[in-house]
């Protein structure tokens, strides 16, 4: 049966399953992320956990920061120790 794929055919059965195995992911990730949330110390956490806490190959990657953004980032550490220098 699946010799007889093409390469596209292919990659939608992939995605496929790919989408079938994150469905079941988050349902079992939402019954978890309640049974921890309801008996949750509220002191120690007080925010609770989502269901990619429990299933974190799905969350989504950080976007990268341009180079204003870095320079930025950069100039706020610069200016932030420049009186702690001795």
């Amino acid at each position: 049966m699946f010799w007889n794929l093409t390469l596209r055919q292919f990659e939608l059965l992939a995605e496929r399953h790919n989408l079938k195995t994150k469905r079941e992911d988050r349902r079992a990730g939402t019954v978890t992320a309640m049974i921890y949330n309801a008996n949750r110390n509220t002191d120690y956490d007080p925010h609770g956990k989502d269901w990619m806490d429990f299933f974190p190959e799905w969350k989504p990657e950080p976007e990268e920061q341009t180079d204003e953004e870095m320079f930025a980032t950069m100039m706020q550490f610069a200016k932030r120790s420049e009186g702690l220098t001795a």
